[in-house]
């Protein structure tokens, strides 16, 4: 858990390669690896299992936060029945990027997997992008998404998908599933857009 806010811009790099989180086995089963700071985060050949939210970036900075995952499996993480997901459900998911208004976050994706037991999938989507909760500031920063061999529900929210009444705000969120065959490229405005294809 690397937290700079004293400092909002110096950095922190993070690099993992062949590491295993596991929040049956240990680990915390909030939330496995995260970052507040502008840096280069690096994950390899990395195992998430059993938590809530695997990698959560929120980057409070003015800086750029430019993230890669490869090779990773994310494995029932961000499901109803984990023993944190009451206090984390509305903004769990294995992958969640977030960026505070003037900060950049730059995400790409490859060859990476998510799976659940059966009939068990996460409310926010394998990957979520932007904060929807209740009270998260309405202009937010840039996030991009860049993807490649990979299958994964992609979500987007607003500020208010989650609303103070504790329903959900449909109108505020979006979620795009896309396959291991789609190309899905990074866009500054659009969040991504999504090549179709073999």
């Amino acid at each position: 858990y690397f937290t700079n806010t004293a400092n909002p811009s110096g950095v922190i790099n993070i690099t993992l390669d062949g590491c295993s989180f596991d929040g049956g086995q240990g680990s915390n089963q909030d939330t496995a690896v995260y970052s507040n700071s502008p840096g280069t985060i690096s994950i390899k050949k990395t195992t998430f299992n059993e938590i809530s939210v695997g990698l959560n970036l929120n980057n409070k900075s003015n800086g750029t936060q430019t993230i890669s995952v490869e090779d990773c499996t994310f494995i029932d993480c961000a499901i109803a029945s984990l023993p944190k997901h009451n206090t984390t459900k509305t903004y769990s998911a294995p992958i969640r990027i977030v960026a505070q208004k003037d900060a950049t976050s730059n995400l790409t994706v490859t060859n990476t997997t998510f799976s659940y037991p059966s009939e068990s999938t996460p409310q926010n989507g394998d990957i979520l992008l932007n904060d929807g909760r209740h009270g998260a500031a309405e202009t937010q920063g840039t996030v991009t998404l860049a993807m490649t061999d990979t299958a994964a529900n992609i979500m987007v929210q607003e500020s208010g998908y989650y609303p103070d009444n504790g329903g959900i705000n449909t109108d505020n969120g979006k979620t795009i599933t896309v396959t291991n065959n789609d190309i899905v490229n990074a866009d500054k405005n659009e969040h991504f857009t999504v090549q179709t294809g073999e």
